[in-house]
């Protein structure tokens, strides 16, 4: 039995060629349809979405593997953020020596390669070295009185 092609329209773009009639396959298997079309987002999804919204609250992500929550993660943008992670949750301390690199060429604007820690769970003690070893810039503020 032949079954009709999807209800819905789909562009151009998507419909691969038609399979000849006398193909196993049945016509809506001809005509795929986009991942972004179909059903609602997964709880994955969504509990991502809201994780990385308020990822400044983030301080723990309990025994999920680095793999799982790595697209949570990179979105962090505090280094100390970072360490407390790291410390709460020892399964993903060896996996972000990339973040402390960008962390370093971000805040020392310096080659994160010069100085390499002896353990990869040990970026944060780099990333300290950095802090210092380049001075911070002071800003020059006049003291002010509030209630004039």
């Amino acid at each position: 039995m032949d079954f009709p092609p999807p209800a819905i329209s789909i562009p151009p773009l998507y419909i691969k060629p038609a399979l000849s009639s006398t193909s196993p396959l049945p016509s809506w298997q001809r005509y795929p349809i986009p991942k972004d079309l179909i059903g609602a987002p997964s709880l994955f999804q969504l509990c991502s979405k809201i994780l990385i919204k308020y990822i400044d609250e983030v301080d723990d992500v309990g025994d999920m593997q680095y793999r799982t929550v790595k697209h949570i993660i990179t979105k962090v943008t505090d280094p100390s953020k970072l360490k407390s992670i790291e410390h709460k949750c020892p399964q993903i301390a060896g996996e972000c020596g990339d973040l402390w690199k960008k962390f370093i060429k971000r805040d020392f604007r310096a080659d994160p390669e010069k100085y390499l820690p002896k353990d990869e769970t040990l970026w944060y003690k780099v990333y300290a070295v950095y802090s210092h070893l380049v001075p911070t810039p002071r800003l020059n503020m006049k003291k002010c009185d509030v209630g004039d």
